[in-house]
């Protein structure tokens, strides 16, 4: 037989005790749950008030990112260029040899006022405005790293509100906006809270909703309906002033939904706090209308589940930040990649 070394040896046998631990938490979990109709803390939450509420919530912050996020399509649309003063030209071509010659103001057909309509980036210009995306998305990108973190340590709820505010905040400065450049600098740093939106959102809806209502309602909520509707919310708008002071006032109505709403029981639990998860989800029984003594008495024996749960987690798992992305040369390849294929 061919020969062990002493740390593979000491390697399987702590395998082998691992194994045998999670059998036994296993055996101990089914005891414990065996006289609770909840299971885990999934089965606490039900689609009733307080989670259609957090639906609401979802749906308006869902089109609050996706319009903040795709707005470009229609404030930085191209115009035509059908005339200069009052002669008819056929192009940029005909309209820059004329507009040499004669120094004619140029005659736009266009369906959105755009940036490049009102600020005059027409042609080769228009190009400029397109460039500014790109340092936009970048900002959209940044949010979604800083806000992943922030909702890991202080919590879902407080990293949303934040998001919510300041894209409140910078879409409705934008709109202000005298020229290009601060146009650009102001949805950059709007974008940033956008990114924030979109990395949390889903997130915080799926630990408020019930497992088995997860899959319809994710292809629900999310950005393909919204698609269809901004648009329409686009053309009614007309101009891109009015539509960032519009994507600002979904972001307030965002705000005010999860100022009615509490922090994710889930991640409650996962950082430890199981008082204050626990008078949460008595909280939402009520507002749910489903309270009674004996579901406290479920709760107690799920939380204690949980609880064992979480301190063996604790000694098994590592923590991982945004930073280990960039930790080796391999992995910040790997990751640079991604985004770059994004």
């Amino acid at each position: 037989f061919p020969k062990m070394s002493a740390s593979s040896s000491t390697s399987s046998e702590a395998e082998d005790e691992n194994f045998i631990e999670d059998v036994e938490d296993q055996k101990t979990l089914e005891v414990m749950t065996s006289s609770s109709k909840f299971k885990s803390l999934d089965d606490l939450v039900e689609l009733r008030w307080y989670c259609l509420l957090v639906l609401f919530m979802a749906e308006i912050t869902a089109f609050t990112a996706l319009a903040s996020v795709t707005m470009m399509v229609f404030a930085g649309a191209n115009p035509t260029v059908v005339g200069c003063d009052h002669a008819v030209v056929n192009g940029c071509h005909e309209y820059y040899s004329l507009q040499n010659r004669s120094g004619c103001t140029p005659v736009l057909e266009y369906q959105f006022e755009s940036v490049q309509v009102e600020f005059n980036y027409i042609c080769d210009d228009a190009k400029k405005v397109k460039n500014t995306i790109t340092v936009q998305t970048f900002g959209v990108l940044i949010g979604a790293a800083i806000f992943g973190q922030v909702s890991d340590n202080f919590g879902r709820r407080k990293a949303l509100i934040i998001s919510c505010i300041g894209n409140a905040v910078f879409n409705l400065i934008s709109s202000y906006s005298p020229d290009l450049f601060y146009f650009a600098l102001w949805r950059t740093i709007a974008g940033i809270f956008a990114g924030g939106i979109t990395v949390v959102q889903m997130v915080y809806m799926v630990e408020n909703i019930p497992r088995n209502h997860r899959m319809w309602i994710q292809n629900s909520i999310t950005w393909s309906p919204n698609l269809i509707l901004f648009p329409y919310v686009a053309w009614l708008a007309y101009d891109w002033r009015t539509l960032s002071v519009v994507i600002s006032a979904a972001s307030v109505l965002s705000f005010f939904a999860l100022m009615l709403l509490e922090e994710s029981p889930r991640w409650l639990v996962q950082k430890g706090r199981f008082d204050e998860a626990r008078r949460l989800l008595v909280k939402i029984r009520k507002i749910d209308r489903l309270y009674s003594e004996e579901f406290e008495k479920d709760l107690d024996e799920v939380l204690k589940i949980e609880a064992e749960k979480h301190a063996k987690s604790n000694k098994k798992q590592k923590k991982y930040t945004f930073i280990h992305l960039f930790c080796t040369w391999k992995m910040m390849a790997q990751t640079l990649t991604f985004i770059v294929g994004m």
